[in-house]
């Protein structure tokens, strides 16, 4: 159905004579907070599915307009803005939204000539503003991978600080989410966006095309303040050899960080951060991070192909047991 009923003619609809008007923003809240709720028991493949074919086809236009930037910008920021406040059909606010986007692109692009700092001022205006909307998902995810690119762009010899304030950032908003504050799009997308950041600029390293990142002690102390949020956040339900198992593991990790790969702690810490928030899909992207950070870090070892191999074995062995205990560990907590 195209057509938006008011709030007092769907209960006109259902007999219900008797309505204060007062009444309507909080019940039309409660109905967009169950909407986003039942988004979020859908699979996550097939929630993303439509939002990576918006964003590639606003990419499309955005290259065939991109000299038409400042003018075909503004157009179709207004018109497809104006539009999607008008009508509530899915396939035609799916359109709009993919122009409304490209709008979005091409004005960035045109205020990025004139001033980088006034473009990420707006960016972060817009994107502080989209948290408190409860039907703004895709706004917020695609507001937030234009924020976090824009500025790690921009950072250039203070990236890693950068990139460590917004990991911070996206795990607490994960462990410490705020009420009516909409930030689990955001938390996701900074928390997995640093690792990747890290990732590429590692790959890019071990092929001998830039620099190493500077800074890789900062980020193992970034990653290990991550896992004392987590374990500050599970204290309470904590046995005295589980707190003392678990400052034992955050010290390993923080030297497997100091002393092997920067990345291999992060792709853990996150890992760990989404099994005790129950999030299957961030966990299976933190366990390809970890496979391609342990992987970048074996091929980057002057080692023989026989010693890879054992390394490879092993790791694998010891990998299999944390993953045996970390289910025998989620069997104990749904029995309770």
């Amino acid at each position: 159905m195209s057509v938006e009923f008011s709030m007092r003619q769907l209960l006109a609809c259902l007999n219900i004579s008797v309505f204060d008007p007062a009444m309507e923003p909080a019940l039309k809240k409660v109905c967009l907070t169950g909407t986003e709720q039942r988004e979020e028991q859908k699979d996550p493949f097939c929630r993303l599915m439509p939002q990576i074919g918006m964003v590639v086809s606003a990419l499309i236009c955005f290259w065939g307009l991109r000299a038409y930037s400042l003018v075909a910008g503004a157009f179709l920021f207004l018109i497809c803005g104006i539009a999607l406040r008008k009508t509530a059909s899915y396939s035609v606010r799916y359109f709009l939204r993919t122009y409304f986007l490209t709008g979005l692109l091409l004005l960035t692009k045109a205020c990025f000539l004139f001033s980088p700092v006034a473009v990420i001022v707006l960016l972060f205006i817009f994107w502080g503003r989209s948290l408190f909307l409860p039907e703004g998902r895709w706004l917020r995810t695609v507001l937030s991978v234009l924020f976090f690119g824009y500025v790690s762009f921009l950072a250039g010899e203070y990236r890693t600080v950068f990139l460590g304030m917004f990991s911070i950032a996206g795990t607490a908003g994960l462990l410490l989410p705020l009420k009516n504050v909409y930030s689990r799009e955001p938390s996701i997308i900074f928390a997995v966006f640093s690792l990747l950041l890290l990732l590429g600029n590692e790959v890019f390293f071990m092929l001998g095309f830039i620099n190493p990142l500077q800074g890789s002690v900062v980020l193992s102390i970034v990653f290990a303040i991550e896992l004392l949020l987590l374990f500050c956040c599970l204290r309470r339900d904590l046995e005295t050899e589980e707190i003392f198992g678990s400052v034992i593991g955050i010290l390993s990790l923080f030297l497997v960080g100091l002393c092997l790969s920067v990345g291999i702690e992060g792709s853990a810490a996150l890992f760990l951060v989404s099994f005790f928030m129950d999030c299957p899909a961030l966990g299976k992207i933190a366990a390809v991070l970890f496979a391609c950070f342990l992987l970048v870090f074996l091929l980057s070892l002057s080692v023989s192909l026989l010693w890879a191999g054992i390394i490879s074995l092993t790791a694998g062995l010891f990998f299999e047991g944390l993953r045996f205990q970390l289910k025998l560990l989620s069997s104990k907590e749904c029995r309770e």
